[in-house]
């Protein structure tokens, strides 16, 4: 079954993470334990050890650097998982063409194999690098190889996205039309969202009807682009920073975004609603709502008193998928 792998902003809706802080160890005490780890190179357990000793790491550079210098020194059938944890973390960093090229070299190993998730991800990184031509390539690759339906299912919107980025409107919709007719719950929003960017004024109409009868938090919101294609890739690897969110540009220190951390176990704990600045200007809140409006997200704002000054609070409903709003609040510029 398709890996979901999350996009560093849904991070802090997961349970149980690690931290990343922005002080790591020395870099002596970094080459001491790479020198470490290069003599076990020859041990069973090499690989495990190489993940164990960059997941403990708290800097990404830092697992980065034990990833890359020791990766080659593993046996080449057996790098598949570290190649992999690379390009996840590159990923993390929006490094997205170097990315791609090691879930490239992920698929292909070992040598001869067919990792058509791993494909995806490639199809995946190389359209959020700007690459529509090889995106829509190893995604046509990972479709022609699987067998999964949820697999199938992502490759074919990566190809549409990169088909439409490349102009072809009518092929995108094709595309995000036989996901629809799939009827995969996990894919369905996600089709929609392609569907809706492919179609006419027509087409979008009836097409919002459809969604919103079936996702009704949704509204008539159109997607963004780069928020739908978010939506379908990212991390797996659980990186997080220590410090506390920061607040949007001409916030007080009331107004990171916010929200109830939800139980993986309980539905009914989830977010409603995001708290994303508390404004003294109501000039600024109103800029805030029209930055955060114009990536298709609902918003409201509330005037709240704080001891002797009345801020106005801006809220964004988190919808029927708290993660993506998360996304489009990341893509207004609102660091969450």
């Amino acid at each position: 079954m398709f890996r979901e792998r999350l996009i560093p902003v849904m991070l802090i809706l997961t349970l149980g993470l690690r931290g990343l802080s922005a002080q790591g160890t020395s870099s002596a005490e970094l080459d001491d334990l790479i020198a470490q780890l290069s003599g076990r190179a020859a041990s069973a357990g090499f690989v495990d050890q190489l993940l164990s000793a960059a997941r403990g790491r708290r800097n990404i550079h830092e697992a980065l650097n034990i990833l890359t210098t020791l990766t080659p020194k593993a046996q080449a059938a057996l790098r598949k998982p570290l190649l992999r944890e690379q390009a996840m973390l590159l990923e993390f960093l929006e490094r997205w063409l170097d990315a791609a090229a090691l879930w490239q070299e992920a698929a292909a190993t070992p040598l001869g194999a067919g990792d058509a998730d791993s494909l995806v991800a490639a199809g995946l990184a190389f359209l959020l690098g700007g690459d529509n031509a090889r995106a829509e390539a190893v995604a046509s690759a990972a479709k022609s190889i699987s067998t999964d339906a949820a697999i199938l299912d992502k490759a074919r919107l990566v190809m549409g996205w990169a088909r439409l980025a490349s102009g072809d409107g009518a092929a995108a919709y094709a595309e995000a039309y036989a996901v629809l007719q799939a009827g995969r719950k996990d894919t369905r929003l996600a089709a929609f969202d392609l569907a809706l960017a492919a179609s006419g004024a027509e087409d979008a109409a009836s097409l919002l009807r459809s969604r919103k009868a079936e996702y009704p938090l949704m509204g008539d919101a159109l997607p963004h682009p780069r928020y739908a294609i978010l939506s379908l890739a990212g991390n797996a690897q659980l990186w997080v920073s220590e410090e506390e969110p920061k607040s949007a540009p001409g916030s007080s220190a009331a107004g990171a975004v916010s929200s109830t951390q939800p139980k993986a176990s309980d539905e009914a704990a989830r977010p409603t609603r995001y708290q994303v600045g508390a404004f003294k200007d109501p000039a600024n809140a109103e800029a805030a709502r029209k930055r955060l409006s114009d990536k298709g997200l609902a918003v409201s704002i509330v005037t709240k008193k704080q001891g002797a000054d009345t801020v106005s609070v801006v809220y964004v409903a988190a919808g029927v998928d708290p993660a993506r709003t998360l996304i489009g609040i990341k893509d207004a510029g609102f660091e969450a």
